[in-house]
């Protein structure tokens, strides 16, 4: 009699152990998943000088604009400007802010481009230095 209610404990041991281990293996699983995630994240992540390098380069390969003319952002420049916020915002700001940066306008379209991941005060400073008032005046009036 002992010996059968040790079996049956050991058999039910066994059973709560294995259920435990398949719902271990679905745990692993779904982590590898978020591991994964979080690798393809990391890969875009850059600090300090690295960023702005990274953003440069990614804005010098860009083609030349001109006008109203909107060329879409490389996918890797998108990414890097989304998980690097607001890093990266404030760097593409800081291109914008000085007029005569022959990065300006690239860097003006990928701000525009990425406009969803900035917060409000770096919209603010976008529209205080990319939008120019312009006015053009008659050199006489009648």
């Amino acid at each position: 009699m002992r010996q059968q209610k040790i079996i049956g404990l050991t058999l039910a041991l066994l059973a709560a152990c294995g259920l435990t281990l398949n719902k271990l293996s679905l745990a692993d699983s779904s982590c590898s998943a978020v591991t994964q995630k979080t690798d393809r994240i990391n890969k875009y992540r850059y600090k300090g000088g690295e960023l702005h390098h990274q953003i440069r380069t990614h804005i010098s390969s860009m083609k030349e604009m001109s006008g109203d003319r909107k060329v879409p952002l490389p996918e890797a420049l998108t990414q890097i400007i989304i998980v690097n916020q607001p890093a990266s915002g404030n760097f593409l700001l800081s291109l914008i802010a000085h007029p005569h940066n022959k990065l300006r306008r690239r860097a003006i379209n990928a701000f525009i481009q990425t406009w969803d991941t900035m917060n409000l005060q770096q919209i603010d400073s976008f529209i205080q230095n990319a939008i120019e008032l312009k006015i053009d005046c008659r050199k006489r009036y009648p």
